[in-house]
């Protein structure tokens, strides 16, 4: 089953997504904006090789991961975890406290990204794995080891 891809479709159904994905991996705002228009402009550039073994969703991902990284391995900035423990949090009225964000800062990158992937952008196992690029098993290994670590920053 192959997908065609119009990539002005995909850029309104995955705007919000990649946009998302950019926030909770802890950059500002105008950051996680320009990383995720390079992220489209590469999709548009690599329609040709896009493959059809992953949903569309998981391919821009995937996109989306790997600028995400090459921003990181340009040595322009480290990932702010001082900026995000600042942040005000935005709590439900009568809710218990939730900083999810925080904890999330706080994490391996790794473990980061599975979590927000899996669990804030709400891909089914598979689709993580395509987008990381490893195997269903691998990203299901590393959802439940990214667990623990959540647990062991979020405390009792």
């Amino acid at each position: 089953m192959e997908e065609s891809i119009s990539i002005e479709t995909e850029w309104a159904q995955y705007q919000a997504p990649v946009y998302n994905f950019m926030r909770r991996m802890g950059l500002d705002q105008p950051l996680a904006a320009d990383l995720a228009q390079e992220t489209f402009v590469r999709a548009l550039r690599g329609t040709h090789r896009y493959r059809g073994d992953a949903s569309v969703r998981a391919w821009v991902l995937g996109i989306a991961r790997n600028v995400f990284r090459e921003w990181l391995r340009s040595g322009r900035r480290e990932i702010p975890v001082a900026e995000v423990a600042e942040r005000p949090v935005r709590e439900p009225a009568g809710a218990e406290p939730v900083d999810v964000e925080r904890a999330l800062a706080r994490l391996d990158a790794d473990h980061r990204e599975v979590l927000v992937l899996r669990f804030v952008l709400d891909l089914p196992s598979r689709e993580v794995a395509a987008a990381l690029g490893i195997t269903d098993d691998a990203a299901r290994q590393r959802v439940s080891r990214a667990k623990a670590e959540f647990r062991e920053v979020w405390g009792p």
